[in-house]
């Protein structure tokens, strides 16, 4: 399904198919300056999500219908559902945060070891893992404060997005694991704890994304609860300046039209250049046909 043309986009709206998600997370704890959060445990609108608990190492699917996971419309089909606009504010900040929208998949609770460690998928990633649908990106974040141990990720192995085993993540240069500064809560969120690519982790050359992990090892062990979370990019949106909106129109100015699953658990991530805390609000609208 979706949309043949304008005209069919168009049509589809005036009939009715469309929605507005308005949404607001009271981030109100000082961030660490140059680093990402997922924005998941925040309270606001969403509430804020459980931090990332369960059975150790065994991967913890989150949907539509988890806490936390932003409203977006119910079950469709067989229409199929996309973003259409987003638009994002920040009360604080110079200069300001950047917004990450992504489909938050899953994730697999953990605590750094020197041993390696299995993933257990018996319930398994169910969104972005079939054929050319280019899997999914990692973020290693905390779920409890960790110790002040200096740790690097030695070694990470998974299943690529076109199902291939044993792909490998890159350690060169060193993966870093950044000590956890403190506690995720509803006012902060849980702080990427890798900044060596970004907010997500990096993979094999070549690669776009996975669609399961399978083992970990880290260079020391650490004391606290991490996660390595498995989400899809939506959209990214910079805000220009404090009080000023952002917008993507995801139609006209960049005609992406991104996919919104039935089942898709959309939260926020956020990059903060200053430690400057921001309440950070907007609207993301979908459309279905």
């Amino acid at each position: 399904m979706g949309f043949a043309t304008y005209d069919d986009l168009i049509s589809e709206l005036t009939a009715g198919k469309s929605l507005p998600l308005p949404w607001q997370k009271n981030h109100t704890t000082a961030p660490v300056a140059g680093n990402w959060y997922h924005l998941w445990p925040v309270g606001g609108q969403p509430t804020g999500g459980a931090l990332y608990t369960g059975t150790a190492l065994n991967f913890q699917r989150t949907i539509n219908t988890t806490t936390g996971a932003l409203y977006h419309g119910g079950n469709q089909s067989p229409d199929t559902k996309h973003l259409t606009i987003v638009q994002a504010v920040a009360s604080a900040g110079s200069p300001p945060p950047i917004l990450m929208l992504v489909d938050q998949v899953g994730y697999y609770p953990l605590t750094q070891s020197i041993s390696s460690q299995t993933f257990v998928n018996t319930t398994a990633p169910d969104r972005y893992v079939g054929a050319g649908e280019g899997g999914l990106r990692v973020s290693l974040v905390n779920g409890a404060l960790g110790g002040a141990t200096a740790s690097n990720i030695t070694v990470l192995t998974y299943v690529d997005q076109d199902g291939n085993a044993g792909a490998t993540m890159p350690t060169t240069p060193a993966v870093a694991v950044t000590i956890s500064a403190a506690l995720p809560t509803a006012t902060l969120g849980s702080r990427v704890l890798t900044t060596v690519a970004g907010p997500c982790l990096p993979l094999a050359a070549g690669d776009s994304g996975v669609r399961s992990l399978t083992n970990i090892t880290f260079s020391a062990a650490n004391t606290g609860l991490e996660a390595l979370v498995l989400v899809r990019p939506l959209c990214y949106i910079p805000c220009p300046s404090a009080n000023v909106p952002a917008e993507r129109d995801l139609v006209m100015q960049l005609a992406s039209l991104p996919r919104v699953f039935d089942a898709a658990c959309p939260m926020w991530m956020v990059f903060f250049p200053a430690a400057t805390a921001a309440t950070l609000s907007g609207i993301a609208t979908v459309a279905w046909g």
